[in-house]
Order: structure tokens, then sequence, then C-alpha cells
């Protein structure tokens, strides 16, 4: 995976793991160490307990880790509703997003209501 990942010459890394305070904080801490530039989806991982999770979580930003939630992963990869990629995700958003959800909703509504351009991939 490591040779995977330094072929692409990136040097920013958005990473999850099974378990936030074993899988994803050596992984983590690893490629901080490297001189990756990290970000840590804190609800795509759990930990042993909910202190170990948070206690991981603590953990990985004191040593320079940023964290962010799934949901605004999703939004910085497609920002616009216009984007194709917007599409792709906008159904799992529906779905599981929570708030999100709501502004998905929102949107799409205003869309079918012609209040706002349909994007290009409608």
């Amino acid at each position: 995976m490591r040779a995977a990942v330094e072929a692409t010459g990136r040097r920013k890394l958005v990473m999850a793991g099974l378990s936030t305070d074993v899988c994803l904080a050596q992984t983590v801490l690893g490629a901080l160490k490297d001189g990756y530039e990290v970000y840590f989806v804190t609800d795509c991982s759990a930990g042993v307990t909910p202190e170990a999770h948070e206690d991981a979580k603590t953990r990985l930003v004191m040593a320079g880790a940023n964290p962010i939630n799934w949901v605004a992963v999703a939004a910085e990869w497609a920002p616009d509703y216009t984007r194709p990629e917007k599409q792709k995700i906008s159904e799992v958003m529906a779905r599981r997003g929570g708030t999100a959800a709501m502004y998905t909703d929102y949107v799409m509504d205003q869309v079918a209501a012609g209040v706002v351009k349909a994007p290009d991939f409608m």
C-alpha cells in the first residue's frame, strides 16, 4: 500500500481504520512521521471502547493530524450540486447523511421546482 501511495506523489492523506486506537492511530502516526498531511475521518472508525476512541482522536490531533467527518469529506470532494461527482454521492447522502441529507434534498427539490437550474448531468 505504501508504494501505491508514494507513486501518486501526493502528500495529503485521508484515513480511517477499523479501530481508531490501534489500526488508525498507528497508520496516522507513521504517515505524520513520514511528512504527510493527514486527515482522519472521525466517524468512520471506532475504538474498543468509547473512551479509547476519544483518547485516540485526541492523541492524533495532538500529533498534528486533522479530524474530519465523512459528510465533510464528501462535501469537499463534491462541493457543488452541478458537478457530476455530486450525482454519484447524492443517493448515499440522502439515505445516510443526517443533516446533510436535508441539504441535498432541499437543493434537488429546488431543481425539481424550477427555482434552480438543473445540473448538466441530470
